[in-house]
């Protein structure tokens, strides 16, 4: 049963984990479309580097809204 819910959790989370790498890849790209650049020329390092900044971002946003969610339901209202 343990075994069972191991494989269950790194499945989804290895899903999670592609579908933001998936929204940082795009929104890298998007990036440097933006500041007049060309996605082709990067070599992979800097794309690599522009990926992982969007996907810390991302993670980011989840942890930030994870807390207002959390704050909500528990009652607290920081923002009035």
């Amino acid at each position: 049963m343990l075994t069972l819910y191991k494989n269950t959790k790194n499945k989804i989370s290895q899903k999670v984990k592609d579908k933001i790498r998936v929204k940082a890849l795009s929104n890298a790209k998007s990036r440097v479309i933006a500041g007049g650049g060309d996605i082709e020329k990067l070599n992979e390092e800097d794309l690599e580097v522009l990926v992982k900044e969007e996907e810390d971002k991302i993670v980011s946003k989840f942890k930030d809204k994870g807390l207002m969610v959390l704050l909500a339901f528990i009652g607290l209202d920081i923002l009035s």
